[in-house]
């Protein structure tokens, strides 16, 4: 026993100079201990980074859940070292039993780190999922300050009457949800959506989903299709400018729809659409051949007409513009 001790001893495991000058007892606690701290930061690094690339937040109880993990994460980082030593020394002494029992204490404490690794890693990216998950299609309950209708009668009004009815879901489109800053209890967001969304309703499905409870605090349209605030007028311009000042910024009305093909009429086919009959044949597919099957912009000459529809069975117009009289004067309040 003797024997096969001084030979442990006397090999490289047992003391004996690394490669790099250091014995290799101290080499291997240096490299465990900066493989743990290694893995500390990138955890600590990656959280950043889904942070600040997601824009996202977890709910407060979760994150303090999350936090309270790091403490015995750290601490079994620190055992794990002491017991790698540990086992080092026995290794370098020949006591077989005693290196089997502390490195598997060693290979222990790591399986514990990987698991809480895993939890903080996994509680993060579920409760970040809470506002992903509203991205696309979903279902939306009007709020009752609303102008839809319910019984000849707009939601709003009764409302104010003390009267709740129950709304049907309608179905809208989120294309995306930002976080732009978080100051409890004040979360402000940035929100891309489809037609019929009704932010409030949004805060409140939010709030519920959270645990907490929300509604809208304030709330700004920054963009509508390709307009933005920087196109819009001032309301003090509307008010007190005069003709001529809001006539040189009136857009044209077919810039809300350029992303459509257009299609320009002669003057008998687009006298027929304006009197709702559809084009078909050849008149039909001549006008029709080089655009997609959809809506597109009609024109007569110059001129605007509105939206129609391109289908195999012709061209028929969805919405069309009348020439009302022009304005001398700005629309009063």
């Amino acid at each position: 026993m003797a024997g096969e001790q001084e030979r442990m001893a006397a090999s490289a495991w047992g003391g004996g100079e690394s490669p790099f000058a250091v014995p290799w007892p101290k080499l291997m606690m240096w490299l465990f201990l900066l493989s743990d701290a290694l893995t500390f930061a990138a955890l600590l690094s990656g959280y950043g980074a889904m942070r600040l690339t997601a824009g996202l937040w977890p709910r407060q109880a979760d994150f303090f859940n999350i936090t309270y993990v790091v403490g015995p994460m750290t601490f079994i980082l620190i055992c794990s070292s002491a017991t790698m030593a540990v086992a080092v020394g026995a290794a370098r002494r020949g006591d077989r039993g005693l290196v089997v029992r502390f490195l598997g204490l060693t290979i222990l404490g790591g399986l514990m780190f990987l698991g809480m690794q895993a939890f903080e890693w996994t509680s993060f990216i579920r409760e970040g999922a809470r506002l992903t998950g509203w991205a696309g299609h979903a279902e939306g309950v009007p709020p009752m300050f609303s102008a839809l209708h319910a019984g000849g009668r707009r939601l709003h009004e009764l409302a104010r009457a003390g009267i709740e009815v129950p709304r049907a879901p309608r179905r809208v489109r989120i294309d995306a949800i930002e976080l732009l800053d978080w100051t409890p209890p004040l979360m402000r967001l940035r929100v891309a959506c489809g037609k019929g969304t009704y932010i409030r309703s949004l805060a409140a499905d939010l709030g519920a989903v959270f645990g907490c409870g929300a509604r809208l605090e304030a709330l700004e349209r920054t963009r509508v299709g390709a307009f933005t605030l920087a196109d819009a007028v001032p309301w003090s311009a509307l008010r007190d400018g005069d003709a001529a000042a809001l006539g040189a910024r009136v857009l044209p009305p077919d810039l809300v729809v350029a992303h459509l093909p257009a299609v320009r009429l002669d003057p008998a086919a687009a006298d027929r659409l304006r009197r709702g009959q559809r084009l078909i044949g050849r008149e039909a597919d001549a006008l029709t051949a080089t655009i997609p099957c959809g809506p597109c912009r009609l024109y007569a000459g110059e001129t605007f007409l509105g939206i129609g529809e391109a289908e195999a069975a012709g061209l028929r117009a969805l919405r069309l513009l009348h020439a009302d009289h022009p304005r001398s004067r700005p629309v009063s309040c």
